[in-house]
Parts: structure tokens; C-alpha cells; sequence
């Protein structure tokens, strides 16, 4: 059974709290779970906990993110459903509680999540005994309401290659996808149709000086991919 380590639930209220270390946890997975809990908080956006994936790896570290902007729509925050990696925001659900306007929220908002993932026997291609995986919805900047083409979805994918390289991995490492989905109206309908960019990809984080030869800087990942959902693509 996977040991989760989710981000701490309103962590910026208990940053003077150390987090309690469970018994037989490798060193390298603790001095991530330790970046992960100070690392820097990013402006606009708030942090909650998911759940991460059980199969895939012994233990993990799973941050849900939001911009905050869009939060104060309804007052409803995202939440852990609780309910597995199969049914994250991106595989199949869309990782909200149910508000009786949760689809306006869901369209309008840009969010998404990180997961961290450690494994003693990991795949030949990660590379390392980490991998990171995250997903974002972004909705579409204005002016692009309406690109679909392949120039834009690069654009798109170079953005995300470039807050990737920012924390250290290897681009050769970074593999994903680019998805756009759009409204279409039909009969009475508003006039301003909406696009969103939906952003997955996957990378090995880059060797860090502490936590032994494992060691790598989660935060610095965390707070790439928060940035990513803070400031969107132009």
C-alpha cells in the first residue's frame, strides 16, 4: 500500500508546524515531503491536498492547485474527493465537491494538480526513482478564444517545456499533451463562447544535494506548476 504524503491542508496557516515523520520512510521521500512543506507560497493561487496514485509507486506527494481569483466566484474551494487516481481532475472527473453551479466554476476557473511520485523499482524511463505528473485546465486567453490549430497548441506545449526547464528537468524527460475543448451554443445561447486548454504532462525531476543520491527539490516542481495555473498562457 502506497504511504501519502499530501500537501498539508491550509498549509500557509501551520508553516511554523514541523510535519511528523512515519516510521520507515526513506530519506529522500521525507526531504521532499519537507520542500514541499516550505517552499514558498505563490502568489494567487491556493493549495489543497489529492490524493495520488496507489499503483504506481510506493509512496507520493499529491498538490491540488487553483487560482484563487477563480475560488471567489462561488466561495467553493476544490476538495479531495477522495476516490483514487483514476477519477482526478483530467481522468474522468472533474475533482470538484458538487455545488449546484459546480459547471460554471469547472468551465471558468484555471486549476489543476501535481503529484510526486517515489518508487525503489521505477520504470527504465524515468530515469530516476522519481517522476512527476500534473494536469491544468486553463481557460483560454482573450484573442485565442478561437485557436485550435497546431501553431497554438505548440505554443501552448512550449510554455509548459519552459516552466519545466525553469525547475531543472531535463527536456528530454518532459512528455504530454495539449487539448482544447470549447462550448458550442446552440438557440438562445451567450454570445461569448469559451475555450480552455487542458495541459498534462509528465517529467523526471532533476538530482538535489539533500536527501541522499534520491534527493530531489519537490517544491521548486510544485511551485513551477503553480505558476503555470497563476499567470496562464499568453
Amino acid at each position: 500500500m502506497a504511504q501519502i504524503f499530501s500537501f498539508p491542508d491550509h498549509a500557509s496557516m501551520h508553516r511554523d508546524r514541523q510535519p511528523a515523520r512515519p516510521q520507515d520512510v526513506p530519506d529522500a521521500v521525507w526531504h521532499a515531503v519537507l520542500s514541499v512543506h516550505g517552499m514558498p507560497m505563490v502568489e494567487g493561487v491556493q493549495f489543497h491536498e489529492v490524493p495520488v496514485p496507489r499503483s504506481i509507486a510506493e509512496y507520493g506527494i499529491g498538490v491540488g492547485i487553483v487560482r484563487a481569483g477563480d475560488t471567489a466566484q462561488t466561495g467553493t474551494r476544490p476538495a479531495d474527493r477522495g476516490d483514487g487516481f483514476g477519477r482526478h481532475p483530467g481522468h474522468g472527473d472533474v475533482g470538484f465537491d458538487a455545488p449546484v453551479d459546480v459547471h460554471r466554476i469547472v468551465d471558468e476557473a484555471a486549476w489543476g494538480w501535481i503529484t510526486l511520485l517515489y518508487s525503489s523499482d521505477p520504470p527504465r524511463h524515468w530515469n530516476s526513482r522519481w517522476r512527476c505528473a500534473a494536469f491544468c485546465r486553463i481557460p483560454a486567453s482573450p484573442g485565442h478564444e478561437h485557436d485550435t490549430d497546431a501553431r497554438y497548441t505548440a505554443h501552448c506545449w512550449e510554455a509548459v517545456n519552459a516552466i519545466l526547464r525553469e525547475a531543472g528537468a531535463d527536456a528530454s524527460s518532459i512528455a504530454g499533451t495539449v487539448t482544447v475543448s470549447r462550448d458550442t451554443f446552440f438557440g438562445v445561447a451567450p454570445n461569448d463562447l469559451s475555450a480552455r486548454y487542458e495541459l498534462r504532462a509528465s517529467w523526471t525531476p532533476p538530482a538535489a544535494g539533500t536527501g541522499g543520491r534520491d534527493g530531489v527539490d519537490a517544491g521548486i516542481q510544485v511551485t513551477q506548476w503553480a505558476k503555470l495555473i497563476a499567470q496562464g498562457i499568453d
